[in-house]
Order: structure tokens, then C-alpha cells, then sequence
């Protein structure tokens, strides 16, 4: 089968050392299957692993975490099956789903949406399962409440806010220089323009009746963590995903007499069987359209020999879009 393998770390951005390999077909134990990959996207993890910097990553190793496609070896029931799949294991432990195969095992295998092509329902593991895990398992978000993203139209972001709108919870985004929401919702979401805004913390408090929001969705880190921190309401819940920086004061004081809860959420701390139990629960609202797929026209496609350039455009930062590699192509 084809791979992409990298030997060993990127010495930097501009200089990766992957190839793509003729390699032995796995062959599945009796506990694992063999998934014929249809879909698999490129997430800001996956290219950092290539540099060495992401945590238990092993040499050589062919990256990917979120994929799609279909069982060709395995159990006889499960073959022929369609499924997703994503994980903080695959191509960092074990190989991952840049390549024509992938050998996983049955514990993680869930069913994909049958409305979802296969390229859909593979841009959906690391930025949906973070939302859900961070708002619903972290947070517990209940209807009526309001949470703010700040990053509203990253993937993270975008995913927050079908999740928060479907259970019933009012949504007001955080933008750099932005006025609009770009993906999909089941209600209105509020847009705040941050370089509109000479007072973001304030501004999150007039549209919030003075109370500030019951849950902050940080995707980005320090530059809106005191911000963050200041305009919760009493008792408010900061999910923390991302630091640019990786430390930042804390005003203690403000923090435990408030009452606020900071949570932090990172997808590199599940593998791929807990990332499939959270898969089957986003599953359904897939199916009865509560929840969308990024659109895959607006992706940046590409197949196995030119996964390279997703790879860069991902590390200079050159698309907000998900990257897609179809290996079949």
C-alpha cells in the first residue's frame, strides 16, 4: 500500500521529511481490522507531529488522526462496513490515516453518518470531538445559558456553536476583524467584532445585560484569557483549548471569589476508542441535521502525493479551511 512515512523529525517547517512509501498491506490481529481510508484530514496536530513536538510520538511514523472509509478485513460481519474515526494515538503511537489503509482496532470503530459522504465525515473528528467534550462533557452547557467563543469561525469555534445552539444556548462570537458567522447554526449568533472594540471584556457584559456569559470557549488562548476571565458571570465556566503563550497571570482573588471554573481541554489526551464513543454521539445529530459538515467544496483537496502541500499550507498558517486527502485519487 501507499504512506506517507516520516523517518524521523523535521529538522523545520520548511524543510519536511516525509515521503510517500510502498508498504507491506497490515494485516489485522484478532482484535483489529483493516479500514480501506476513503477520507483523511490534516490538523494543526498532525503537521506538528512531523517536527517532533507533539508528546509520545514514535519513529517512523505515517500521520493522520481523523479518517474515513470502509472495513475490507476483519471480523466477516463488520466488512463492508462504513465508518469514522479519529484519536490522539493514531499517527503519533501508531500509524495514522494518511495512506490507503489503516489497521485499527474493532474497540474504536463506530459507523459514520449515512448522510455524510465519506470526505465530510472525515473532517470531523478533532474539531467537533474538542467542542463536544469541552461544552457538553466539561461544561455541561443547559439551555438558556450563553457562551461566548472567542475564534468563532476556526473549526473549533464553528462546531462550539452548532452544538451550543442545538441545546438551546445563546451564542455570542468573538471575531478579530470580523462582523459575520460563516458556518452553520440552529439560532442567531451574536458577532463581536474585536477590532471594533476598545473594551472586549465590557462589550461581552452590554450584550450579556451587565451579567457577563456563563462559558467562555477559549480557542485561542492567552491573548483573550483575562478578558475571558473578567466578563464571566458569577460561577462562570472557562474552557481553555489553545495558548499561544504558555503562561499568563491569573488574578486569584477575582477567581475564587467569583466562583469561576477553568477547564482545560486537550484532544491529544484521548485515543481512538474514546474518541469513537464521543464520534457515536455526535453521530445522530448529524443524521437529523442538527449538526453540519464543513462544506467539502470550500476544502482544500488533495490526494497522497500532493499531501505535502497541505502540510505546508497548514504550518504557514494559509487556510482557515479544513485539508482533505482522498487517497483513491
Amino acid at each position: 500500500m501507499k504512506a506517507i512515512v516520516a523517518a524521523q523529525a523535521s529538522p523545520t517547517a520548511q524543510d519536511l521529511r516525509v515521503k510517500l512509501t510502498d508498504l507491506p498491506r497490515p494485516e489485522p490481529g484478532p482484535d483489529q481490522s483493516l479500514v480501506e481510508i476513503h477520507g483523511a484530514s490534516v490538523n494543526a496536530s498532525d503537521v506538528k507531529g512531523l517536527l517532533g513536538t507533539m508528546p509520545r510520538l514514535v519513529w517512523p511514523r505515517t500521520p493522520g488522526r481523523d479518517y474515513a472509509g470502509r472495513i475490507v478485513e476483519g471480523p466477516a460481519e463488520m466488512v463492508g462496513r462504513e465508518v469514522w474515526g479519529s484519536g490522539a494515538d493514531l499517527g503519533m503511537s501508531r500509524d495514522g490515516a494518511h495512506a490507503e489503509f489503516l489497521l485499527v482496532d474493532i474497540a474504536s470503530l463506530q459507523d459514520k453518518p449515512k448522510n455524510l459522504t465519506m470526505l465530510e465525515a472525515a473532517g470531523i473528528g478533532v474539531p467537533f470531538c474538542t467542542a463536544w467534550i469541552g461544552l457538553i462533557d466539561y461544561a455541561a452547557v443547559s439551555p438558556g445559558e450563553t457562551v461566548a467563543i472567542m475564534g468563532l469561525n476556526g473549526k473549533v469555534g464553528q462546531a462550539v456553536t452548532q452544538i451550543a445552539t442545538m441545546v438551546g444556548a445563546k451564542v455570542i462570537g468573538v471575531e478579530r476583524s470580523r462582523d459575520d458567522y460563516s458556518g452553520h447554526a440552529s439560532a442567531a449568533v451574536d458577532v463581536i467584532n474585536a477590532s471594533k472594540e476598545t473594551d472586549l471584556g465590557a462589550a461581552l457584559k452590554e450584550r450579556t445585560g451587565g451579567d457577563g456569559p456563563d462559558i467562555v470557549f477559549n480557542t485561542v488562548g492567552e491573548p483573550y484569557f483575562q478578558i475571558a476571565n473578567s466578563a464571566l458571570r458569577l460561577r462562570g465556566r472557562h474552557v481553555v483549548i489553545n495558548a499561544l503563550e504558555e503562561t499568563t497571570p491569573l488574578n486569584l482573588s477575582e477567581f475564587y471569589r467569583r466562583r469561576l471554573q477553568l477547564l482545560g481541554m486537550a484532544s491529544m489526551g484521548f485515543d481512538a476508542v474514546a474518541m469513537g464513543e464521543t464520534l457515536e454521539k455526535l453521530r445522530p445529530h448529524f443524521e437529523n441535521g442538527d449538526f453540519k459538515p464543513y462544506p467539502v467544496g470550500e476544502a482544500v483537496l488533495l490526494n497522497l502525493e500532493t499531501a505535502v502541500q497541505g502540510y505546508e499550507k497548514m504550518l504557514a498558517g494559509k487556510t482557515k479551511n479544513r485539508v482533505l486527502i482522498d487517497p483513491r485519487s
